[in-house]
């Protein structure tokens, strides 16, 4: 049996909104708090990187990735956390298709009501619930603006951010092995800066955005920015406190990473 009903606790989803929501409803609040409580970093990929493992190897069995959320709180890239939802949604019963964009990005598209509906977790954008796949729609929250755009001749999809395209989709789906083969190029790519930099991010709330990247932590709220942290390896135990109250993960982790980089850019 797998992990599915820890999964539903870490994302505040109890019994009663599965009996009582509509399908759609469950889905929304599924894709809203996943991005409340479980952040996108890449501490994940270096502990993934350091481990001479295959990411097949690592999370095939999708309870590994659940557990690893569970005793650590990271949740990864959009490789992990598409991947954690693709098999949270399948045991609810809902259709799931994956998606890759170019410039690697992985997303779902999501069966609900018989509507196909695109499903991001992972984009750093406020979209939090899902979209229609086969039209065009636009997301403004406050300065951030995620656009959509859907050729209904080509059957694929621009993701445009501030009006400027970020990711293409070529309308293929991706089965289970595409997927860890896509997953495990964009590991071994040269020059990735998801391997030479450390991200944590997640919503506070829907207006508060955090952002760590390396040593610099900000806080995002309306689009503006109200504060902004700098640390360094002298200042690790406050710059831990702050990833220990904001992220709801074991900042130590990060902070081990943060280290190493830290050598790494001197050495250099």
């Amino acid at each position: 049996m797998k992990d599915f009903k820890e999964y539903l606790e870490l994302l505040k989803i109890d019994e009663y909104m599965l009996t009582h929501f509509t399908r759609f409803e469950i889905l929304s609040k599924i894709i809203l708090n996943h991005q409340l409580y479980i952040p996108f970093d890449t501490v994940r990929m270096f502990h993934d990187y350091n481990s001479e493992k295959n990411l097949k190897e690592l999370y095939s069995d999708v309870d590994q990735y659940i557990n690893s959320i569970k005793n650590n709180g990271y949740g990864g890239t959009c490789i992990h956390l598409t991947w954690g939802l693709y098999n949270l949604l399948q045991y609810l019963n809902y259709e799931v298709k994956i998606i890759r964009f170019e410039e690697e990005h992985f997303a779902l598209v999501v069966s609900c009501d018989s509507k196909e509906y695109y499903v991001d977790v992972a984009f750093w954008a406020p979209l939090f619930k899902p979209f229609p796949l086969k039209s065009d729609w636009i997301v403004t929250n406050h300065a951030h603006t995620v656009e959509w755009r859907y050729s209904q001749e080509k059957e694929s999809g621009v993701l445009l951010c501030g009006g400027e395209p970020a990711k293409t989709w070529d309308g293929k789906f991706l089965n289970e092995d595409e997927f860890w083969w896509f997953s495990e190029e964009f590991m071994k790519k040269d020059n990735n800066t998801f391997l030479q930099n450390l991200y944590l991010n997640k919503w506070r709330d829907e207006d508060t955005f955090l952002f760590i990247v390396n040593d610099c932590y900000k806080v995002f709220h309306k689009g503006k920015k109200i504060e902004e942290i700098n640390f360094d390896a002298r200042s690790k135990d406050e710059f831990k406190k702050i990833i220990d109250n904001n992220f709801n993960v074991v900042g130590e982790e990060y902070i081990k990473y943060f280290i190493n980089l830290e050598k790494v850019k001197v050495s250099d």
